[in-house]
Parts: structure tokens; sequence; C-alpha cells
């Protein structure tokens, strides 16, 4: 795969704005194209759902074209598996918060989608944990001894 070379090849360019800007339609172009497909699927247009959620996983494939030529990962997958689980503990803070102010709202069925969403993120953060020790031994044993199961909410 080429595009590997590219990686940060735009930063501190004239195109970086611009990148950032394409990047970030491509990420929201992707998440409206999901909850397309939330509302096909309620109403058994199945496969409009599927083609949707297709996609939608094309948009977040070029948005991360676009996330590497702006070096928003580096090619150091430990480093940057770990800046993304420093990132995902924190969205957790939110989710959390998310879910306790809806509780406290009485929105039910908000809260009762945003903690499904929470589940997920603590997942992502075990799952990037898993990685890391995978590729890691020194970090393995820091992430063991940091564990975040203080989240039982």
């Amino acid at each position: 795969m080429q595009d590997i070379n590219l990686i940060g090849k735009a930063k501190n360019t004239k195109l970086e704005d611009s990148i950032n800007e394409v990047f970030n339609n491509e990420i929201y172009y992707a998440a409206a194209l999901s909850a397309l497909s939330y509302i096909c699927k309620n109403e058994n247009y199945e496969d409009t759902a599927i083609k949707l959620e297709e996609m939608a996983m094309n948009k977040i494939k070029s948005a991360g074209r676009y996330a590497l030529l702006n070096g928003i990962v580096s090619d150091d997958i430990v480093k940057s598996l770990y800046s993304l689980l420093e990132h995902e503990k924190n969205s957790l803070d939110l989710v959390n918060s998310l879910v306790n102010e809806s509780k406290e709202l009485g929105l039910k069925d908000i809260e009762n989608v945003i903690n499904e969403e929470f589940i997920e993120e603590k997942n992502y953060v075990n799952d990037l944990k898993e990685l890391i020790s995978k590729h890691d031994k020194k970090l393995s044993n820091y992430l063991l001894n940091r564990s975040r199961l203080d989240y039982k909410y």
C-alpha cells in the first residue's frame, strides 16, 4: 500500500486546512449514511440499509486516507494506538455524562441509546488495550495495571 509513504505529507502545507475540511465532511456523511441505514432497517428496506452501510464504510475509508495525509496517525502503530486509547477513554467520560444527563432529564429512550454506545466505547478501550499489548510489551504491563474496570455504570 503506497499510502503509507504519504503520512503527514500535507501537514503544515497550504492543503492542510482544506484536507481537514474534506476529512470532516467525509465523517459527517458517513454518520448521516449510517443513520439513514438505521431508518431503512426500521422501515424494512433491508437492501437499501445494506447499501447505505456500505457507502458509510467507504466514506470512513476516504476519511482515513485524508487522516493519513494530515498526519492524524503516524507509522508508529503502538504510539498511534496509545493516542487513540487516551481519546477513547476521554470519550467514555463524555458519554457517561450524557447517560447521566439524559437520566436526570427523564429521557429514557435517549438514555438507553447512549448507554448502549457507552458499552461499545468500553469495548473499544479493551480492544485497543489488547492491540497495544500484542504489539508492545512495555505498554502491555502499564495498561494491565491501569485498567478501566472502574466504569461499572
